[in-house]
């Protein structure tokens, strides 16, 4: 058998195609797609066999050439004419054998006349599908019966990458029973190779939306855990205020007068140190003037040594950006980026506007990004299932499905711009167009990517508004 192109199926030219094998193999086409259309439309809940044929009239099966009429049409059942009309095309369908078994003495042009109307009247019957998407849709996603075949040129494929012998491709036997798929194929076999890209690529995308999905939960997790930790700083220094808000103030003691002096020293201030350390080792060992002042000392402690954890905890979380400030040191020349007498002693002294300024740039930029390719991967995942379910799915879907994932990237790297953050964190709140819903980055950058269509008609919607411009309609003028 030959595609449509003039080469084999198995990849070799053929010598010349003689008219009646072309006849052959556009017969072969034809009936295999007017099957699956007949087993499309009889399997739906949907759909009607019955009124595929709705007023179409009695087939055209010709004259013999015995010179005798054609068999009459079937008596009028009980459903009316529609039911035999139905019933005379799909027994002149099913009269249809090719190559035909013994000579058959109806000339090709009223075969081919039954045939063709009859596939045009089935795919007006099964629309939105036709005989080309009912056919990619099942050899995308049809039965195993294909398995070996898809696993030795797979096997072949890393073969020839490995610059190894490839193994013969499996051959089915003749006798091998029909099926859906295999109609699938013979009607379109210049899909087959399509089909079979379509296949790895929709497993691609799955393995690579697991993988991103698996990303960007563990930066979202990472910039929970971040942004808890800065809470927790902010948190204990407040405590911390407020516990040295209890202390009793500075007390005015007099300066001994020196000996042998007349008049008395004037009075100084001095600050006593309220608590003899902020270690509880040292504090049980230490005496106090009263209860309060011991509680005071020790709620110190514990705040102190929680501030040093909780910086030690932030420092960990900061270990992961290292290179970001490596990379700053290196073209700095390899040193840090200020000079010897405005460096800060301490490495980990910046580590809390450090932090800060991280997380607004993760949850306002990187989070979003993330999530408007991961809704925007759902959306194609979820459009090419339902299209796969519907007997909708085409060749083109494909390009749709990688152009849609582009678009989703940048609408959720560009939601930015449209967002109003809430008073106290990028993460607390934001509204899209000053719409009345308010939602957060990250969870607006998801929807923004599962709807791009409906995002960029809010666009639309939006840049008329700004620059008043006309959407093409024309108003008539009120007199």
């Amino acid at each position: 058998m030959v595609d449509a192109s003039g080469q084999g199926l198995d990849g070799h030219q053929p010598d010349a195609i003689k008219p009646k094998d072309l006849r052959s193999f556009i017969f072969e086409r034809e009936i295999a797609e007017v099957y699956l259309l007949l087993d499309f439309l009889s399997g739906r809940a949907d759909k009607n066999l019955s009124n595929a044929f709705k007023g179409a009239g009695m087939p055209s099966i010709g004259v013999s050439e015995s010179g005798k009429d054609s068999p009459p049409p079937p008596p009028i059942s009980p459903g009316g004419a529609d039911a035999a009309f139905t019933q005379a095309w799909i027994g002149a369908i099913c009269s249809i054998k090719w190559p035909p078994e013994e000579p058959d003495k109806r000339p090709p042009s009223s075969l081919a006349t039954t045939l063709l109307l009859a596939k045009d009247h089935l795919n007006s019957a099964a629309a939105p599908a036709n005989g080309l998407s009912i056919a990619f849709s099942l050899m995308v996603a049809g039965d195993d019966e294909y398995r070996d075949e898809r696993h030795a040129r797979r096997r072949n494929y890393v073969a020839r990458m490995l610059g190894r012998a490839e193994e013969p491709m499996p051959v089915k036997p003749d006798n091998e029973a029909a099926s859906r798929t295999s109609l699938a194929r013979q009607g379109y076999p210049t899909l087959v190779k399509t089909a079979a890209t379509f296949r790895r690529w929709i497993g691609r995308i799955n393995l690579f939306l697991v993988a991103w999905l698996a990303l960007t939960c563990f930066l979202s997790w990472h910039v929970a855990i971040g942004h808890a930790l800065v809470l927790r700083l902010d948190a204990l220094e407040a405590a911390r205020i407020t516990l040295y808000k209890q202390i009793p103030g500075t007390e005015v003691t007099p300066e001994r007068p020196p000996l042998g002096a007349t008049t008395p020293a004037p009075a100084q201030t001095t600050v006593k140190i309220y608590c003899p350390s902020t270690e509880f080792e040292r504090l049980r060992e230490a005496t106090f003037d009263n209860p309060a002042q011991r509680r005071l000392c020790f709620e110190l402690a514990d705040n102190r040594f929680k501030y040093r954890v909780a910086r030690e905890n932030l420092a960990d979380w900061l270990a992961l950006w290292a290179p970001l400030k490596s990379y700053a040191h290196w073209v700095c020349g390899g040193r840090r980026c200020l000079e010897d007498n405005e460096l800060v002693k301490s490495r980990t002294a910046t580590n809390d506007q450090w932090a800060a300024s991280l997380l607004e740039v993760l949850a306002t930029a990187v989070l979003p990004l993330c999530y408007g390719f991961l809704g925007a991967g759902a959306a194609v995942v979820r459009g090419i299932w339902r299209r796969m379910r519907d007997s909708l799915l085409t060749p083109r879907d494909l390009r749709l499905a990688l152009s849609q994932l582009a678009l989703g990237a940048v609408i959720g790297a560009c939601i930015g711009l449209f967002i109003t953050p809430g008073p106290g964190s990028a993460q607390e709140g934001a509204a899209l167009f000053n719409g009345p819903v308010a939602l957060s980055a990250s969870a607006l950058s998801f929807i923004a990517g599962f709807g791009v269509e409906g995002v960029f008609q809010a666009m639309e919607s939006l840049i008329r508004r700004v620059f008043n411009v006309s959407d093409g309609k024309e108003t008539k003028e009120t007199p």
